[in-house]
């Protein structure tokens, strides 16, 4: 019959489409809704749905071209049959299998659902005084950092964060009695709290606190003698970055800390600039 044809094929392409990519906020819901051709002289449609052992799940009677409900992932079977003004039954579609597939996250959300992100970055530290007259800023260094982040309610936002970074600072040319130069080896555990805009762009602000193993050398130059200081040094930091998302899970992110090392009897403060390159699963 005619009816029968065009229930049959409605099915076959809805349930073989729409159904394994359920979109809009009937996906979000976990409902699923298939709709057919009309047929004329149909009042309303019964519609029956049976799993893949052939019992029947779902039997209802809907008034028009369009049921709505909602099942469990798996293997099912669907048809649906025409009821007339009499109230008999006229035409039936045949059996059409379809798949509710279990919902996976859009590109939107799995490209933010992240759980862990690690980077590695170039830093450029700026030192406050007093250890800006003796010592130069430094362009020599590394920074590691990773992070884990949670995927619902407010953890989406907040994750904890690891830094490892090292940095060497040359002395000043200065007519002074001595040279200086440091070298720094930091590692740090922290917090972080971070945008989820659904664009490339996002920010982040961060703090954390750990140690800093700290080796300070000066030359005394009328006695032409080396001398060195080494210590272990509590270190604390606190910043903001942008992020750049460029491709899939990889991104760029600049950004600034203020950090402070307990450094003998004289605080070392500083800016660190640093820009990375990281991905994110």
């Amino acid at each position: 019959m005619t009816g029968t044809r065009y229930i049959s094929a409605a099915l076959w392409i809805v349930c073989t489409i729409a159904l394994l990519h359920p979109s809009g906020s009937r996906a979000e819901s976990g409902a699923v809704t298939i709709d057919w051709a009309a047929v004329d002289g149909a009042i309303r449609y019964e519609v029956e749905i049976a799993d893949k052992k052939g019992t029947t799940v779902l039997k209802e009677t809907v008034g028009g071209n369009r049921i709505t409900f909602r099942l469990p992932p798996g293997n099912y079977r669907m048809k649906v049959r025409t009821i007339n003004i009499f109230e008999k039954i006229g035409s039936e579609s045949g059996w059409e299998n379809f798949i509710i597939a279990k919902k996976g996250p859009d590109e939107a959300k799995k490209y933010y659902n992240y759980r862990f992100r690690g980077s590695l970055g170039l830093p450029y530290v700026t030192l406050m005084p007093e250890w800006n007259t003796l010592l130069k800023n430094s362009f020599t260094g590394a920074e590691l950092r990773t992070g884990f982040f949670g995927t619902g309610d407010i953890w989406r936002h907040i994750g904890g964060e690891m830094e490892l970074s090292y940095s060497i600072f040359g002395g000043k040319d200065a007519p002074a009695s001595s040279d200086h130069s440091l070298k720094t080896a930091i590692a740090s555990a922290g917090v972080c709290y971070g945008t989820r805009f659904e664009y490339p762009l996002n920010f982040f602000v961060r703090a954390g606190f750990g140690a800093a193993h700290s080796s300070l050398t000066y030359n005394a130059k009328l006695t032409a003698t080396e001398n060195s200081k080494t210590s272990v040094d509590l270190y604390y930091r606190a910043g903001i970055s942008v992020e750049y998302n460029f491709y899939r899970n990889f991104y760029f992110e600049a950004g600034a800390d203020y950090y402070e090392m307990k450094f003998s009897t004289e605080p070392v403060k500083g800016i660190k600039y640093s820009l990375h390159a990281g991905f994110r699963l």
